[in-house]
């Protein structure tokens, strides 16, 4: 993984506001509410529709993220849950944040 992102919540948190992210996706044709992204932020899940266009976002305003850390961020486990084991089926699973 190219950056420390673990959630979607932190992926929409890069953005200064809420309503830059949906102003960025109506820039790539994607008429996107603001109450669309807090219920992504909400639920912990980007529809796969907009995942390319979210990365090419991101990485438009200089974030680290590519197509790879969306889909890891989507199969991750849930980092605000205590107990939760890590998936074995995850590469990045036990693996430092620097070592990635």
């Amino acid at each position: 993984m190219s950056n420390h992102i673990a959630s979607i919540r932190e992926l929409i948190a890069l953005w200064p506001t809420r309503q830059e992210l949906v102003n960025d996706l109506g820039k790539r044709g994607f008429d996107v509410t603001l109450g669309r992204i807090h219920k992504w932020a909400q639920f912990g899940s980007i529809p796969a529709k907009y995942h390319a266009a979210t990365t090419a976002c991101a990485q438009a305003r200089g974030f680290s993220f590519t197509a790879e850390d969306m889909a890891w961020i989507h199969h991750a486990p849930d980092r605000s849950t205590p107990n939760q084991e890590p998936s074995h089926d995850n590469p990045h699973a036990n693996t430092a944040p620097d070592a990635a």
